[in-house]
């Protein structure tokens, strides 16, 4: 079968994690689909670009168009689709970890936190499933596939319509559950309750520490909405967006504001890992907090079994988000973490492991180390830990 691939080139946003996630969402797409057919045809295209001026560049049977630059393609995934589109003739879509559409959220046993755990579970997928398909009204327009008698089929004019949606055409449409396509949605701006359930009752003024687009203040207002919350933000894209959910939003590095108040709590959600010195830096949020105040933390693990196997296989690769954020600059474990904040005066309050289920190559990994005596089985399941200090 051949197969010609579309692929948005928008311009970035000055966000440096987006401009990375973009150009790395292509590469590794178009990388691990050559595993399958080096055959295959991949082409950017202009948002704005009509159906009609995509077909005049694909000589292909199939056409692969997405329009979700943040997203990962596999060889198994582009293998599903193929199939599920030469089997009914139909428009076809994948299922997503992350996605509006019921019909297209994934089913999985386990979650997946790197590139090598969404291969493994892409291939996983394709197997269970097959050339499983299913009918849907409805379909997500970030990554659909076309068979090119489909065109021949519909009033030529609709396909002069810009930009390009057709998730509400009279196309037929199926949906392919053997292909799972990763999405990274909007990770900077995540409402972290479990940051929220760490603030005591008793708190009224708190200060986050890089608010993003301040998806913590927005979930903290629902449920405490009297609370006084400064957020501290960079990136002035995310300052902006953030303000609509804090009382006040101060733009800058952390490291360079000079704070002339005091508060109950400051939250650090996914923080130091990319300060250059959190060390200082924990010192210094301890002077803005009053006796007694409260210091909340959510910290990547770096024993994570993942990082471990791939480290004991000669890699460590870089990810838009995630465990191995490509803008993390510091690594922890618990005990370095722990370490850490007493050290810069606090006392450790509450220290929760977030341990997501591994795969099941995670598990026979988990269970090699620790018979033969070299990993710790607690350490290994950990991908973050959610801490609350207090200021001694």
């Amino acid at each position: 079968m051949s197969l010609t691939v579309f692929w948005p080139d928008e311009p970035f946003p000055d966000i440096e994690e987006v401009r990375f996630c973009r150009s790395f969402c292509y590469s590794t797409s178009r990388s691990l689909c050559f595993e399958l057919d080096s055959g295959i045809v991949w082409k950017t295209y202009p948002t704005k670009s009509s159906m009609a001026s995509l077909l005049g560049e694909a000589f292909t049977e199939h056409l692969l168009i997405i329009t979700d630059p943040e997203i990962i393609l596999t060889s198994w995934a582009v293998k599903s689709l193929l199939e599920c589109s030469e089997v009914t003739g139909s428009a076809c879509g994948p299922v997503y970890n992350l996605t509006e559409y019921e019909k297209q959220q994934a089913r999985l046993h386990a979650p997946y936190l790197n590139i090598e755990t969404l291969k493994e579970l892409s291939r996983e997928n394709f197997k269970a499933h097959g050339r499983d398909h299913l009918s849907a009204e409805l379909i997500d327009p970030s990554c659909i596939i076309y068979h090119e008698q489909l065109f021949k089929k519909i009033n030529q004019r609709e396909l002069v319509k810009t930009p390009i949606d057709f998730s509400k055409s009279n196309f037929v449409k199926t949906i392919s559950p053997g292909s799972l396509v990763h999405r990274f949605g909007n990770y900077y701006g995540g409402e972290r309750p479990d940051l929220v359930a760490m603030i005591p009752d008793k708190v009224k003024s708190i200060l986050d520490v890089g608010c993003a687009m301040g998806g913590y203040g927005r979930g903290l207002k629902k449920e405490r909405p009297r609370i006084s919350l400064t957020g501290v933000e960079m990136n002035p894209v995310m300052a902006e967006k953030a303000r609509a959910h804090y009382d006040q939003v101060i733009e800058g590095k952390i490291e360079d504001i000079d704070l002339r108040t005091k508060f109950e709590l400051i939250n650090c959600g996914d923080v130091i890992e990319h300060l250059y010195d959190p060390w200082k830096m924990l010192g210094e949020l301890k002077k803005h907090l009053y006796k007694g105040g409260y210091l909340v933390l959510s910290v990547p693990n770096a024993g994570h079994w993942t990082i471990v196997r791939d480290l004991l296989r000669g890699r460590f690769e870089y990810v838009p988000v995630g465990i191995t954020c490509i803008t993390h600059i510091r690594w922890f474990t618990e005990e370095s973490v722990t370490n850490a904040l007493v050290e810069a005066g606090f006392d450790i309050d509450v220290l929760e492991r977030q341990q997501l289920p591994p795969t099941r190559a995670g598990q026979e990994f988990i269970r090699s180390m620790t018979d033969s005596g070299y990993g710790d089985e607690k350490s290994l399941l950990t991908n973050e830990f959610i801490i609350r200090a207090v200021k001694k």
